[in-house]
């Protein structure tokens, strides 16, 4: 089929407004007054340590039961993300060695407050795994917050708990306890790799509810147990995630008598809070009067990998 177009589209701006200025300063020119696109607030996105591609996988030399998580500082969240909860998590469970998988949420250091303990019932190995959690876990920025998963009773040889390539982002994507209580990085038995795990955060819609702390009742067995890695993948799977995009601002176009097209004549940056913008340009074609000008205006969403820029709103 050759009929198929795929479109993507970002807010535009609003209101544009412009009138012809002349006063007694000789300023003369073209005054535009324009509204900001609204903006989502608080905003929502993944947040995660690993690359999100799997690379590899680890497990327990002799099997055995383990949990693995990744952790934010107090605050370590843009400030932003408070009021929002964690309401999904991702992960990749690399094989089918293990009994079951527990994804977990926490808060505080060391993980010593289990805020949610959830069963995945039939995971699809070798893949990743989007889980809504049933009850959304509120982000406390003045806590450690902790994502992660329990391997429970994975057998020897079997490697259950993907990785990305790494390099580790050590004591933040790269935790891992044998016991539940002590806490260990990955990293520092040689093993450079961040779990392949990752939260979203949003605010619920019609959230209203309290989290309970739970008891965390895994058995572990051997606390000093040694890890295995499985093999490399060469080509990784990735999560799918995108990056979130940030209004940064808008572009200002213009088309003067004569000419055929618009031109970019300057970028108006966001300022945060500010919805109501205006610009003045001053005489743009001195000499030439009288004559016509039109003008457009964009928005620009952009992020590291990202950029879209809106619809014009022309004047």
């Amino acid at each position: 089929m050759d009929n198929i177009e795929v479109y993507r589209t970002c807010d535009s701006p609003t209101d544009l407004e412009g009138i012809y200025v002349w006063n007694d300063l000789d300023n003369f020119g073209a005054a535009l007054n324009w509204v900001a696109p609204e903006l989502p607030a608080p905003p929502a996105g993944w947040i995660e340590w690993d690359d999100g591609t799997n690379f590899t996988a680890i497990g327990l030399t002799d099997g055995g039961t383990f949990t693995v998580a990744a952790r934010w500082d107090a605050g370590g969240l843009p400030p932003e993300l408070t009021g929002t909860s964690v309401t999904k998590i991702k992960f990749f469970p690399n094989d089918d060695g293990a009994e079951s998988f527990t994804l977990k949420v926490w808060k505080g250091e060391n993980a010593s407050t289990l805020l949610a303990s959830q069963e995945v019932t039939s995971p699809v190995i070798g893949a990743w795994n989007e889980v809504v959690l049933d009850t959304p876990v509120p982000y406390d920025d003045t806590q450690e917050l902790w994502i992660g998963y329990t391997v429970n009773n994975h057998t020897a040889g079997t490697f259950p708990a993907g990785c990305d390539a790494g390099p580790a982002v050590a004591g933040y994507g790269d935790k891992i306890t044998l016991d539940g209580v002590t806490w260990d990085n990955l990293s520092d038995f040689g093993l450079d790799y961040n779990w392949n795990l990752a939260a979203y955060l949003e605010v619920p819609a019609g959230a209203s509810y309290e989290i309970t702390p739970l008891v965390d009742n895994t058995v572990y067995g051997d606390a000093v147990a040694s890890f295995s890695q499985g093999p490399v993948k060469e080509n990784g799977l990735s999560n799918g995630n995108e990056a979130s995009r940030d209004f940064t601002g808008f572009n200002l176009y213009r088309q003067g008598p004569s000419e055929t097209d618009y031109a970019v004549i300057d970028f108006i940056p966001y300022v945060e809070g500010t919805t109501d913008y205006s610009y003045f340009d001053e005489d743009p074609y001195p000499g030439d009067y009288p004559y016509t000008v039109c003008y457009k205006v964009t928005a620009v969403w952009e992020s590291e990998t990202d950029y879209c820029e809106s619809l014009h709103r022309p004047k």
